[in-house]
């Protein structure tokens, strides 16, 4: 390898492609079969919703110890998790697999109440589902996600080589706050919480209606005795100079008695809403 010479060729080839360069509006996140190579196009898109999930404590899996261990928990976590984010009623527009996680994005007036919708139905799944079956089949480690949701303008590109059989020399790349924050928050929640941005938060209050099952408890104790409603959400307040941003923190999941009710109630509400 000629070392230097493959540098220069390289940072000659790039600054080639950034003199053209231009970022072109988009009202909505593009298919990856319509994103092109074209050298300087780039796709700017606002009012995008990420939502990143991982799972909380994995790389205390990663040694050659458990190996084995640690492909089970990816596949059942990561496979689970993907299989929600594309149910039909959540419709997310995009979706990727990042390390033993996953990210989706969603556009539109109700992009929040759908990346909620994906985080609080996957939480649920983890606590009720594979929690036992974790650590009766697979470890005795206790899996458990970390879900941050947020939303911005990102930048869209698919960057790679022209006129190449071999597909995996082409990626789609997502710049931007959303999707940034969205990780950050992942990786700064304690295991079974879910972390959002205000501007998510507040995207839960339009049509008022949405309150009453987004913010507010369902008024019962998990057995169907009714208990005093409560505020599901606590404001995070130390995290809010590294954010820019208030962030909000839920530990709850879908309720046993009342979590189907809620969620085809807020669905019938988004439904009507765009009629």
């Amino acid at each position: 390898m000629r070392l230097w010479e493959s540098l220069d060729g390289i940072f000659n080839d790039q600054k080639q492609k950034i003199k053209p360069l231009s970022v072109i509006d988009k009202e909505r996140i593009p298919s990856e079969e319509d994103m092109s190579l074209e050298v300087g196009r780039w796709y700017k898109i606002r009012n995008v919703v990420s939502l990143y999930g991982d799972m909380k404590g994995s790389t205390q899996l990663t040694s050659e110890k458990y190996i084995n261990t640690s492909a089970r928990m990816y596949e059942i976590f990561t496979g689970s998790l993907i299989k929600i984010m594309k149910q039909e009623e959540f419709k997310a527009h995009f979706i990727d697999i990042k390390g033993d996680g996953g990210f989706a994005l969603w556009q539109g007036k109700f992009g929040s109440v759908k990346a909620l919708l994906v985080a609080v139905t996957f939480k649920t799944f983890v606590e009720k589902y594979l929690k036992n079956f974790v650590k009766e089949q697979i470890t005795d480690w206790e899996i458990a996600c970390k879900i941050g949701i947020a939303k911005g303008t990102v930048l869209v590109k698919k960057v790679g080589e022209r006129n190449t059989k071999d597909k995996t020399y082409n990626w789609v790349v997502w710049a931007g706050n959303p999707v940034n924050v969205s990780a950050k928050l992942s990786d700064m929640c304690e295991g079974d919480r879910v972390l959002i941005t205000e501007n998510v938060f507040q995207d839960f209050k339009t049509p008022k209606a949405l309150e009453n099952y987004l913010i507010w408890s369902c008024g019962c104790d998990g057995k169907g005795n009714p208990i005093e409603k409560r505020e599901l959400w606590e404001e995070k307040l130390e995290l809010e100079d590294k954010f820019s941003t208030r962030v909000w923190e839920l530990k709850s999941k879908w309720c046993d008695i009342h979590g189907e009710e809620y969620i085809n109630k807020v669905l019938e509400i988004i439904e009507e809403d765009n009629t």
